[in-house]
C-alpha cells in the first residue's frame, strides 16, 4: 500500500487483501487472528467505515464465484449488521455470501 495515512489497521487489513478482483469476506483478514470471531470484531467495523467513505463496495450473492453485477448491494444499518456476524467472515452463512470490492476512490490506498 503506498498511502496508509488516514486508515486503521482494520481499513489497511481490508484493503490490502483487495486487489482488481471482489473477494468474499471470508477470504479477508489475516492467519495469525485466533478466531473468526475475531476477525469479525476487528473487521466488521473497518468494513464498515470504508463502504461508508465509498473505498469499497459489499455485495450478497446466493453463490461464488460470481460475476459482480449479480449481487445485491449491502449499505448502512444492514451492512453494519452483517459484518458483526461471525458466519459472514467463516463462510458459514446462510443468509448468502458477502464480497468485497475496492473502488475508485479506494485505489490510491493500495
Amino acid at each position: 500500500m503506498n498511502n496508509r495515512e488516514g486508515l486503521d489497521n482494520a481499513e489497511y487489513l481490508i484493503l490490502g487483501d483487495l486487489d482488481s478482483s471482489p473477494r468474499p469476506l471470508q477470504e479477508l483478514g489475516w492467519p495469525e487472528a485466533p478466531s473468526r470471531r475475531v476477525v469479525a470484531e476487528i473487521l466488521g467495523p473497518g468494513l464498515v467505515s470504508l463502504a461508508t467513505r465509498h473505498f469499497i463496495e459489499v455485495r450478497r450473492f446466493s453463490a461464488w464465484p460470481a460475476r459482480w453485477e449479480e449481487g445485491t448491494p449491502v449499505v448502512g444499518d444492514e451492512l453494519r449488521q452483517a459484518s458483526s456476524r461471525v458466519e459472514v467472515w467463516s463462510g458459514g452463512s446462510t443468509n448468502g455470501l458477502l464480497a468485497a470490492q475496492i473502488t475508485e476512490a479506494g485505489i490510491p490506498y493500495l
